[in-house]
């Protein structure tokens, strides 16, 4: 089932953002100091944090609303999202 998801577009772009997201959070914040020194000061630090999080996000967003939403794939089908999360609460 998954390889049948990682067909689809959208898909592809959500998890291609997510990632990019995960990975730019670890590497970022485990070369804190470093990229603090280059840049100069935190507040350039966190400048170039915040950007680099939004490009991150705003391509999933971007591949979620333009080719992912009521187009990809069917985890939940007929059981419905609420259903099927409310077996771990």
């Amino acid at each position: 089932m998954a390889m049948e998801a990682l067909r689809h577009r959208g898909v592809r772009m959500v998890a291609t953002g997510w990632t990019a997201f995960i990975l730019e959070n670890v590497v970022v914040t485990q070369n804190r100091d470093l990229i603090i020194d280059a840049l100069g000061d935190e507040r350039r630090y966190m400048t170039a944090y915040g950007t680099l999080s939004t490009l991150c996000l705003g391509g999933t967003c971007y591949g979620f609303l333009r080719h992912a939403r009521n187009a990809g794939p069917v985890i939940f089908g007929a059981l419905g999202p609420g259903r099927a999360t409310s077996a771990f609460v």
